[in-house]
C-alpha cells in the first residue's frame, strides 16, 4: 500500500511541475497537462488511437523483420 502511495503522489508531483512549467513555455513545445488529457480523450473516442497504435505496431514488425534478415546472414557468416 506504502509503494502505491509513493507512486501516486510522485505523479501527482510530476504533473503539477509539469503543469507550472507549460504556464511559462510555447504550448507548441510543452502543452498544458489538460490540454493533453483533452486530446487524448478525443483520439480516444473517434477510434484515431487504435489506428495510430496499429501503424505504429506494423512499422515495427516490419522493422524487425528487415533487421533480422541482414542480421541472421551476418551472424551466420
Amino acid at each position: 500500500m506504502y509503494k502505491i502511495l509513493k507512486k501516486a503522489i510522485l505523479l501527482i508531483f510530476l504533473i503539477i511541475i509539469w503543469g507550472i512549467i507549460s504556464e511559462y513555455s510555447n504550448p507548441i513545445f510543452i502543452p498544458k497537462p489538460s490540454r493533453v488529457f483533452e486530446n487524448f480523450v478525443e483520439v480516444i473516442g473517434n477510434g484515431q488511437l487504435l489506428k495510430a497504435l496499429g501503424y505504429s505496431f506494423l512499422r515495427i514488425t516490419i522493422a524487425t523483420f528487415i533487421s533480422a534478415l541482414a542480421a541472421i546472414p551476418i551472424g551466420i557468416l
